[in-house]
Formats: C-alpha cells, sequence, structure tokens
C-alpha cells in the first residue's frame, strides 16, 4: 500500500537540505567577509602607525633653532692677521660657573680653532703657554647653558639644549673690536650632546671669519 504525502510537504523536505546549506554558505560568506575587513583595518592602523612613528621619530631626531649672526667690524685689521689668542669664554649673567661649562667652553675654541685652520689665513695660533704674545684676542661670555629634562620627559625621550654665546675679537693695541660674536642655538633631539653642540658653534663663529678674509 502507498501513501501519498502532501505535494507541500514533500518539496519541503527536499528543499530543507538545500535551504540549510544556503544559510550555512551565506554565514561563511559574511564571515570571510568580516575577516577581510579586519585583516585591512588591521593592516591601516598598522601602517598609519608606522607613518606616524616615523615622522615622529624624524622630527625628534633634530632640530635647530639658530639665532645671532657674526658681524666683521674691520675687515683690513683682520686681513693683516697677527698672534691669536682664543680666551675660554667665561659664564655670563645668570650663567652658573661648573666644569661643564669649562669643558663646553673648551670645545668652542676647539670647534673655531680647527675650522679656521682648513682654510688660508693670517693668524698664528697661540696657546696658554705663549699668551703675553698675543696681537689679537677673542673672549666673551657664556650667555646660555641648559638642558631641559622636565622638556624631555613630556616629549618621550626628547632633550632640549640652548647654547647662547657672546664675544669679540680685540686688537690687543688698540682695543678696538675686529668682530662680535653672538650665537643662540637651541636642539632639540634624543641624543642631545652638548659638546658636539659646542664644537659645532664654534665651527659656525669661524666660518664667516674665513670669508671676511677672502680677497
Amino acid at each position: 500500500m502507498r501513501i501519498k504525502l502532501p505535494v507541500s510537504k514533500t518539496i519541503f523536505n527536499v528543499l530543507r537540505p538545500w535551504n540549510s546549506c544556503v544559510k550555512i554558505s551565506l554565514v561563511s560568506t559574511q564571515l570571510s567577509a568580516m575577516i577581510k575587513v579586519l585583516r585591512i583595518l588591521l593592516f591601516v592602523f598598522v601602517f598609519s602607525g608606522c607613518v606616524f612613528s616615523s615622522h615622529g621619530d624624524k622630527a625628534a631626531v633634530k632640530k635647530n633653532y639658530n639665532e645671532g649672526a657674526v658681524k666683521i667690524i674691520d675687515a683690513l685689521r683682520l686681513k693683516e692677521g697677527g698672534n691669536l689668542l682664543f680666551v675660554p669664554f667665561r659664564a655670563g649673567v645668570g650663567v652658573s660657573a661648573s666644569e661643564e661649562l669649562d669643558r663646553v667652553s673648551l670645545m668652542l675654541v676647539k670647534g673655531f680653532v680647527e675650522t679656521l685652520q682648513r682654510g688660508n689665513f693670517p693668524f698664528r695660533i697661540l696657546s696658554a703657554e705663549n699668551a703675553g704674545d698675543a696681537e689679537l684676542v677673542i673672549k666673551g661670555y657664556i650667555t646660555e647653558l641648559n638642558v631641559s629634562k622636565k622638556f624631555s620627559a613630556l616629549s618621550g625621550g626628547n632633550k632640549k639644549l640652548t647654547l647662547g654665546i657672546d664675544g669679540k675679537m680685540v686688537d690687543e693695541k688698540t682695543d678696538r673690536a675686529l668682530i662680535h660674536f653672538s650665537k643662540k642655538e637651541t636642539t632639540i633631539q634624543k641624543s642631545g650632546n652638548l659638546m658636539a653642540m659646542a664644537y659645532a658653534l664654534g665651527q659656525e663663529m669661524a666660518t664667516p671669519v674665513l670669508e671676511g678674509l677672502r680677497p
């Protein structure tokens, strides 16, 4: 004896497995799409973070703010040359005398003298031993000397270094100023070094002098 099922139930039974497959397929497709979106978002987040970090590091590595100038007052006398003595700069108003300041001052002298010796100059550089023979003397003051540790804490490891000087080259006989040096440099970087900064500032002092000696 054959039992005939209603047509609607027969179709339902036939379509039910297919309907389940469709649902599973849709869920799988949605999960795949979500995973792709998450991967894209993760990539964008990581990439943007790298770019930000890279630019941030570059910005943090070094920023220089240079003020002041080297003014040549008497170029004719400068070109005559003579025995030159560079007296290490002393602590100016508001700056404490210290061993660090002494080292900075010596590096300033070193940067100036070594730069001067690379060019043609009519000077005989003197040391402390023969200071009495000086005809031209560079002397002056360190007007600012500061390493900001508070700035370092706020800027994620950067240090703010400030070095300022004010001095002159004078003719010992007439006491007339031949050159006026007035410089201030501020550097923001992670590996700030006052000695390197002082050496570079000494170079900046010497470069205009060499240019002023050109025919």
